[in-house]
């Protein structure tokens, strides 16, 4: 994969067992050790008063989730929630400890509290910041592997999310800590089944001016396209048409809960449906739009050094 290079990687990793989320300001004692299984309790600041709270994880073996609870000095306790979509921080399991991370890891003078399950499949992660009276989540979701990189050499790390798509490839999702909230700021894809192909074309337009018909070389039609696609005139003329005015174009998203319009999907055919950024340059102006292309690749027995072949694009506003 096209990996983006890391100038610096975040290795914080402490496993501690996970944790159900309720962010609850009460008057009350930290959980009664009787009615959960303790399972670590450690001193620490969460809120970047400088203060020691106490940070107490538990197990609720009868509903099989995580539990964290965090006592102030004041005797409020606060327990940490889910995100709605979720029934618990991270299932419990006796031989797989929550992965927990207290830290700043966004340089906002703020700790952090992130919180995982195991990773030896998809799971939940949360990453909660106390706002001043509560422990709130500034991201939750679905991960297979869970990372922090400096993507752009400020210091400051990056989230990283990695998510498989089964019998197709993974996925890379990039977050930046801007204006209080994670924002995704780079998406990235490997496959094989003629994806690689598809980048490459992609990489191709955005290399050339946006003036500059791309697709006059029979070479490079008979390196990207099947022959069928190529006889068939329309098809140029349609390419030709998306390229006017085109800045750049990339991939922003793969559309995994999709229905091939195509019909079923054979050993030599793959239907890709992506979702891709457009780019247009508009008299002085710079317009952005995003679009779902659907590009069906083709399996070809010949020639040995291009398998697959674009055999249909179709863009959908």
């Amino acid at each position: 994969m096209n990996y983006i290079k890391s100038l610096l990687v975040l290795a914080i990793i402490l496993f501690v067992p996970t944790v159900f989320a309720s962010n609850n300001n009460q008057n009350n004692s930290i959980a009664n050790s009787d009615e959960y299984k303790i399972i670590k309790s450690m001193k620490v600041d969460t809120t970047g008063d400088k203060g020691i709270e106490n940070v107490l994880i538990l197990a609720d073996e009868e509903n099989k989730g995580y539990i964290v609870k965090i006592l102030h000095l004041n005797k409020n306790a606060y327990t940490l929630e889910p995100d709605k979509n979720f029934s618990c921080i991270a299932p419990y399991t006796p031989f797989w400890d929550l992965n927990m991370i207290i830290a700043d890891i966004n340089s906002d003078t703020m700790p952090e509290i992130v919180t995982w399950g195991d990773t030896t499949h998809e799971n939940e992660i949360h990453i909660f910041r106390w706002n001043g009276t509560m422990y709130e989540i500034i991201y939750s979701g679905f991960y297979e592997g869970l990372e922090f990189e400096d993507i752009n050499g400020d210091n400051i790390p990056e989230l990283v999310i990695r998510n498989r798509i089964y019998g197709i490839g993974y996925e890379y999702m990039y977050y930046q800590w801007q204006n209080d909230k994670y924002n995704q700021i780079f998406y990235e894809f490997d496959s094989a089944r003629g994806y690689d192909k598809i980048v490459s074309l992609l990489e191709l337009i955005d290399r050339l001016p946006p003036e500059e018909p791309i697709f006059y070389d029979i070479n490079i039609l008979n390196n990207y396209f099947t022959e069928e696609w190529i006889k068939n005139e329309e098809n140029l003329k349609a390419l030709e048409k998306f390229n006017d005015d085109l800045l750049s174009i990339q991939i922003v998203d793969y559309v995994e809960d999709w229905e091939p319009s195509n019909g079923e999907e054979s050993p030599k055919r793959e239907i890709w449906p992506l979702i891709v950024k457009v780019l247009r340059l508009k008299n002085t102006k710079i317009e952005s739009k995003e679009l779902m292309m659907e590009v069906t690749m083709k399996y070809m027995d010949y020639p040995i050094e291009s398998k697959w072949k674009i055999d249909d694009i179709k863009c959908i506003e």
